[in-house]
């Protein structure tokens, strides 16, 4: 590519790329990983007319989010994740994902809830500290989500 002085690189990462979640500390340092693997291979190619574009979904019904989610560190969950439900459907998330590529989009946040994580993202930057309460909240939501759902039936 660099020869040519064309071409794209495509990377699948996560929203969880640009912020964080309690319980999911593997898959989140990860997918922050891979955010700076692209933003770093985006700067040296762009001399080259070498497009980096990183799609970073939010919820989508695949089993990804749910390998993800542990019970305990090392350990995998046979909880239901319930805001699966809740998520994209995976044709929607390829269609989003070819039309980022196509215009060549230095980053794509997909997700059903196309407010609340960009709004998450710039939150992070300009106050790091909201950022934190801000993902503290949701992690407590989400566990709550999760404890109701999978509540035991008497």
């Amino acid at each position: 590519m660099t020869n040519n002085k064309s071409g794209q690189i495509v990377g699948i990462s996560s929203i969880l790329g640009k912020f964080t979640k309690a319980n999911r500390a593997s898959y989140t340092c990860s997918k922050h990983a891979m955010t700076a693997i692209f933003d770093t291979l985006r700067s040296e190619l762009e001399e080259h007319n070498i497009a980096v574009t990183s799609i970073n979904p939010g919820y989508i019904q695949s089993n990804v989010g749910q390998n993800a989610l542990m019970s305990e560190p090392g350990k995998r969950s046979d909880v239901k994740d319930a805001f699966w439900y809740k998520g994209m459907k995976t044709d929607e998330f390829a269609t989003q994902t070819v039309k980022a590529i196509y215009r060549r989009e230095n980053e794509c946040h997909i997700s059903i809830n196309w407010i609340q994580n960009p709004f998450r993202i710039l939150i992070r930057c300009v106050c790091p500290d909201l950022a934190d309460y801000v993902n503290s909240y949701y992690s407590k939501t989400d566990l709550a989500a999760n404890m109701k759902q999978h509540k035991p039936k008497n």
